[in-house]
């Protein structure tokens, strides 16, 4: 057991939140797959006294003012507000029968990300970390603007009871956005700037190539030369990071990841970074009162490398008419590491990326491009490679309109077991949440994690069969994301399936609407 301070709170204790208790799990699971390890399944009954047990240390903090009590007592509990509960073997062993290991970690903070941070400098408390557990029970007490957390770690037979997620209200910050193509430009690069965005720390972008009455942006987003296995969370500055991620990345990482995100009065986007990496973020449009209108189409694959020329560093795909495409770019079997850029036909190659892919790999990133001279996209590759094209959509003068909303988690299977491959997950979207009953397609982030193979994951509206097209591809013993646009079904729902066994996170972003 350890237990670590990072900081300090004040005023009176509230209920203990959901959301840093499933940032805090899958900050824990993100260390234990850059350690090769499996990761743990959220336990409710643990998580019972772990809520339990953060709740008692914020009641005595708040009748003491100060974390320690006596520093010379005999006990934990006695010497500190932050102590070990002395009676979890027997509070684990009532709800989690015939257990063979537990352990506890207990922080205090003023983020997730600076109690997760300390808890990986502490070499007790990174032991438990990667301890040999199978389940984690995790509950967080709030005091004032500082967090109290309990893990309690236990390995056990049987099956962990699922964490229920708590109900999510999606906010939306602009509606009837009309979209804005523009030729591809860069607005950020860390690695020319300021340097690298610090662990835990965020970037703030003023976004002025666009009108003022824009209600979000079209980016992407790029980690690159990550120190460490984390992720990226891009949002209004206007709104507290969310609970919500764009963009996974491992150590030594370059990675890019389309977001959509919302803006709000600042004008501005923020990008939180869990990993010291730098960021770079490319413009591809906007959404105002003015523009073009969204026009869903059945995946359709418009270019297969693979069947029709073979490897190559340049490629013309024609598109369904209209001033921009929405299309799925996959990079499969490249001959070296290397990037690929979607721009209009008809001008020079901007210094932009869309996909950055190392040798042999095959990764997909979503896309809105201006199109250009013939009804055309052109792509260019910095090395041979093979690459596919879906498209989801196009812009024109008529079709549904957009609502950019602030990023809400509506889906995380980490709470129980994987889903297994074929198995298909139908997540209500419309009707709910905030969101209308008459919303006709979605933009979400979907996220893959705690894979054992590669494989790939395929979204489409329910009442329709499954496409032969992918939204996201993975690697074994990987996390990764990519934004995709989907129809939903007759009563507003979306639906989920992947070759693998794989973990499955959906983040909304926002929402189209007749």
């Amino acid at each position: 057991m350890a237990a670590v301070a990072v900081g300090t709170g004040t005023a009176t204790a509230a209920a203990a939140a959901d959301s840093p208790e499933t940032q805090l799990l899958a900050l824990l699971n993100s260390a234990r797959h850059g350690a090769g390890l499996a990761p743990l399944a959220a336990d409710a009954a643990v998580a019972q006294v772990a809520r339990s047990w953060s709740g008692h240390m914020v009641g005595v903090h708040a009748r003491t003012g100060d974390p320690v009590i006596k520093p010379a007592a005999a006990t934990d509990c006695e010497q500190s507000s932050l102590c070990h509960n002395p009676d979890l073997a027997a509070q684990v062993g009532t709800l989690v029968p015939g257990w063979t290991t537990i352990g506890e970690n207990i922080g205090v903070g003023g983020d997730v990300a600076a109690v997760n941070q300390a808890l990986l400098d502490s070499p007790a408390h990174y032991a438990n970390i990667m301890g040999d557990f199978n389940r984690v029970g995790i509950g967080v007490a709030t005091e004032g603007t500082t967090l109290w957390a309990t893990f309690d770690f236990a390995n056990a037979p049987g099956t962990p009871t699922p964490v229920a997620a708590a109900p999510v209200s999606v906010t939306a910050l602009g509606t009837n956005g009309r979209y804005n193509p523009v030729t591809p430009v860069r607005i950020a690069d860390t690695r020319t700037a300021a340097g690298p965005v610090a662990a835990g720390g965020v970037l703030q972008v003023p976004v002025a190539a666009v009108a003022a009455d824009a209600t979000g942006v079209v980016v992407n987003l790029t980690a690159a030369d990550a120190q460490s296995a984390g992720y990226l969370t891009a949002y209004p500055c206007g709104s507290a990071t969310p609970t919500a991620s764009n963009l996974n990345v491992t150590a030594g990482d370059t990675r890019a990841n389309l977001a959509t995100v919302a803006l709000d009065a600042t004008t501005a986007i923020c990008v939180f970074s869990s990993t010291t990496t730098n960021v770079v973020i490319d413009l591809a449009g906007w959404y105002g009162a003015t523009g073009d209108a969204y026009q869903a189409t059945a995946a359709t694959r418009v270019l297969d490398s693979r069947s029709a020329g073979g490897p190559a560093t340049s490629f013309v795909v024609p598109v369904a008419a209209g001033s921009a495409a929405t299309v799925n770019l996959t990079v499969t079997d490249p001959a070296a590491a290397g990037y690929l850029t979607a721009y209009p036909c008809g001008m020079d190659t901007p210094l932009v990326s869309n996909v950055n892919f190392a040798a042999g790999q095959t990764i997909a990133n979503l896309a809105t491009v201006r199109v250009g001279t013939s009804t055309s996209i052109c792509l260019f590759s910095s090395t041979p490679t093979n690459v596919i094209v879906d498209q989801a959509g196009t812009f024109a003068a008529t079709g549904a309109t957009f609502t950019s909303a602030v990023p809400a988690r509506i889906l995380d299977t980490r709470n129980g077991a994987p889903p297994t491959p074929g198995h298909t997950i139908e997540v209500a979207i419309a009707g709910t949440r905030g969101i209308p009953a008459h919303a006709t397609s979605v933009v979400v982030n979907l996220t893959a994690t705690g894979t054992s193979t590669a494989g790939y994951v395929t979204a489409f509206p329910c009442d329709q069969a499954a496409p032969t097209a992918s939204n996201l591809n993975y690697d074994a013993n990987t996390t990764a994301a990519n934004l995709a646009t989907v129809p939903l079904s007759a009563t507003g729902t979306l639906c989920l399936t992947a070759n693998t066994t794989t973990h499955l996170i959906a983040d909304i972003a926002g929402w189209y609407s007749n």
